[in-house]
């Protein structure tokens, strides 16, 4: 029996905020694919999953959503295109070429937009950044996937962030020795190495007497 796909089902395998934020699409290397994400109450959602918003601040947004349709379309559309855009940048830094410089300049736009709604905060006897945009905004959750992305490429190795090579999900490699090629090895590993021992067994043996 297959397993339902939902955003409550989907296995967490970036090893980041900003890899399960890209990885709301399975699988990117078929023709069909199935995104998790179809509407702004998806992104709800999910944040609600990745622990983005404490309840209150998620019930406003949702209720902001609801008597705002046009802003929480707009808001939505933005979040994928931003979405498709970190899968372009990470593709190519996974594949260890430059992105596109219109990919790069993009994402900037975004970037800038997130670190404008940036500050410094004291929580808990510590300084921690964190949005401190007030008010309510359809945007804030993709701002705080930006945050976590400015920090992952100022501080994390990225020769650990890898394209999986079965579907496509970007991930940050957190084994001792950097050698993880797919997100997922009990999943994407085991049909990798079924389908290589499937061909494998299809191929024609020598012809008796050659």
């Amino acid at each position: 029996m297959s397993i339902k796909r939902t955003l409550e089902t989907i296995t967490l395998d970036g090893g980041t905020l900003p890899f399960h934020f890209i990885n709301t699409v399975r699988d990117r290397k078929v023709e069909n694919v199935h995104d998790y994400l179809t509407a702004y109450d998806d992104i709800i959602t999910w944040s609600r999953r990745m622990e983005l918003l404490d309840e209150a601040g998620l019930g406003a947004l949702q209720e902001f959503a609801q008597t705002n349709i046009s802003e929480a379309t707009k808001a939505f559309e933005k979040a994928i295109d931003l979405r498709e855009t970190m899968y372009a940048l990470f593709s190519a830094i996974a594949a260890g070429t430059g992105p596109e410089t219109f990919v790069l300049e993009k994402f900037n736009l975004f970037l800038s937009e997130a670190l404008s709604k940036t500050g410094v905060s004291f929580h808990q006897d510590q300084y921690v950044t964190d949005i401190v945009h007030t008010g309510i905004s359809l945007d804030k959750p993709i701002w705080l996937v930006l945050k976590d992305t400015y920090r992952l490429l100022l501080e994390d190795d990225r020769k650990r962030i890898k394209e999986c090579r079965k579907c496509g999900w970007i991930f940050l490699d957190h084994t001792k020795n950097n050698t993880k090629l797919w997100c997922n090895p009990l999943i994407c590993g085991s049909t990798s190495k079924s389908s290589r021992y499937y061909h494998s067994k299809k191929k024609p043996g020598p012809t008796p007497g050659s």
